[in-house]
């Protein structure tokens, strides 16, 4: 498999292999080399990147050049993957990434926000530390592109920070649902109803039994 450095990788693999080869300097010999036009060093850290298992943005690389971050599988989960095995992608995978736009990525946590809260949840804003903010609307607007680790909601005097660094704000109360609040509805009038007929069934049948009284009574 070949391998394509950056210049400044090249000029200290040549460094390395004199210093081995008991020279201090680069030889003369590798101008030609030292003078192939380079592909551009990509920065992965910072940015948005999709793989096959999701799109993540990468806050990190270790030495080996494995990538790390948070962000979202191809079902939808989030994950926070910062160290050890459990990584976004490995060297060798490398070649497989496809870098996001700022669009994509505001998309996807969009999506995940509204997958994970619902209007009317009562949630922590993590930039104020303000509980009990209600949920009013996710608004895209809100968001900006050069924000990329930050999600925003709209409440209802202003804004609440979801996400920050990959980590979501915990739910409060959650919302109420509308359909269960509809059949609490009607099961409490149906209660109500059931007991104003019960009242009247007995009211009848007290009649009943006066007009019986009242007939199978001697003059």
């Amino acid at each position: 498999m070949s391998v394509e450095y950056t210049k400044e990788q090249a000029e200290q693999v040549l460094k390395d292999y004199n210093i081995y080869d008991g020279y201090s300097q680069l030889n003369e010999d590798y101008i030609d080399f030292l003078n192939h036009k380079f592909p551009p060093k990509i920065e992965y850290v910072g940015n948005v990147w999709k793989i096959e298992n999701g799109m993540f943005l990468c806050t990190s690389q270790n030495k080996s050049g494995t990538l790390y971050g948070y962000g979202v599988d191809q079902i939808g989960r989030w994950f926070l993957r910062e160290s050890g095995a459990r990584c976004w992608c490995n060297p060798y995978s490398l070649d497989q990434l496809t870098q996001a736009t700022p669009t994509e990525w505001m998309d996807a946590l969009e999506k995940f926000a509204e997958r994970k809260y619902n209007v009317g949840d009562e949630v922590r804003c993590l930039a104020l530390d303000n509980p009990n903010e209600k949920i009013v609307s996710f608004n895209h607007a809100l968001n900006k592109i050069n924000c990329l680790d930050e999600w925003w909601a709209s409440i209802e005097d202003g804004s609440a920070l979801l996400m920050k660094d990959g980590i979501w704000t915990e739910i409060i109360t959650p919302a109420k649902d509308e359909l269960d609040v509809k059949i609490t509805e009607v099961t409490v009038k149906l209660e109500e109803l059931g007991r104003m007929l019960e009242a009247k069934k007995y009211v009848v049948s007290d009649f009943k039994f006066t007009l019986e009284v009242t007939k199978n009574k001697k003059p």
